[in-house]
């Protein structure tokens, strides 16, 4: 079967309290969706996602230097590009920056509503959306579609994994092109002392000004390649009562290949960095470029 690609159309809005200008927030569903949503995002989603402050307060030690390589993807294809879990709109604003037309979804209200704040302090124009990566209609297709820093990774069974892939691929037409950021599986992770805790930043934390240690576990269940990562907190050298957890899915490359294919899309590039080096068994992440195939879903 082969995909059929949506007529391109304008995204529509909703009226909000907290319009601006430059930015769109669509919901185009009833009030009894986004309450659905809202319970979804309880279910689903680490607490972590819910404290966009704080997220970003890691993220800014702890996110790749990845924003210049999907930047270069618009010089071919200059928009409009659809960010899947664009959080608080890291990537998404850097696109914006750029003069593309930018369109950002996720699950978290929260994280909408930050990535919204940054916008209108910058005056940027952007389009943002409350939705389920497995399910959602934007009414119109992209030419770039991103899921950046292991977004793919919190799809953590098999049908959440072909739901979403199925949703991309109405999303794009021939011409369109996927980009899949995930990390490479670790050896040294699966098989040294997973579960040994280890501390992997220390920062002074802008609010308190007091000196935070943040410490990681990793508890691996292999048969379900599902890991989940613990992080607590020192502060001033005492134990904090915070723990943060979310559980990632780990994909290894012959697998993730096989995947995209089986759903529809072919590899036309697949990078090991972010700096274009081509994928091998040391490549730290796995970077795969794809369009749809010509045959669709196998």
């Amino acid at each position: 079967m082969k995909h059929a690609p949506h007529e391109r159309t304008k995204l529509r809005g909703f009226p909000t309290t907290n319009t601006h200008n430059s930015i769109r927030i669509q919901v185009n569903e009833s009030d009894n969706t986004v309450q659905m949503l809202a319970r979804l995002a309880k279910e689903i989603l680490p607490p972590l996602y819910a404290d966009p402050a704080h997220y970003d307060l890691l993220a800014q030690m702890t996110a790749p230097d990845d924003v210049p390589f999907y930047c270069a993807l618009l010089k071919d294809r200059p928009g409009p590009v659809l960010e899947l879990g664009c959080g608080t709109g890291r990537v998404l604003l850097e696109l914006a920056r750029t003069g593309v037309e930018a369109v950002g979804i996720d699950l978290s209200a929260a994280m909408i509503e930050r990535a919204r704040e940054r916008a209108i302090a910058e005056n940027l124009n952007i389009t943002l959306a409350l939705a389920d990566l497995r399910n959602f209609d934007l009414g119109q297709t992209f030419e770039l579609v991103l899921m950046p820093f292991n977004v793919l990774n919190h799809l953590l069974d098999d049908d959440s994994l072909q739901r979403t892939f199925n949703t991309i691929a109405r999303h794009m037409t021939p011409e369109s092109r996927l980009v899949v950021d995930t990390f490479q599986p670790s050896p040294d992770f699966l098989t040294n002392e997973p579960e040994k805790r280890r501390k992997i930043l220390r920062y002074l934390d802008p609010y308190s000004q007091k000196e935070v240690e943040l410490f990681e576990e990793n508890h691996y269940e292999p048969a379900a390649q599902l890991n989940r990562i613990v992080w607590s907190y020192t502060i001033d050298g005492v134990e904090d009562a915070r723990l943060d957890e979310l559980t990632m899915r780990l994909f290894h490359p012959r697998e993730i290949d096989a995947w995209l294919e089986r759903s529809g899309f072919r590899i036309e590039n697949k990078f090991g960095d972010y700096d274009g080096r081509p994928f091998d068994a040391r490549s730290p992440k796995q970077l795969m470029i794809c369009r749809l195939s010509d045959s669709g879903v196998q």
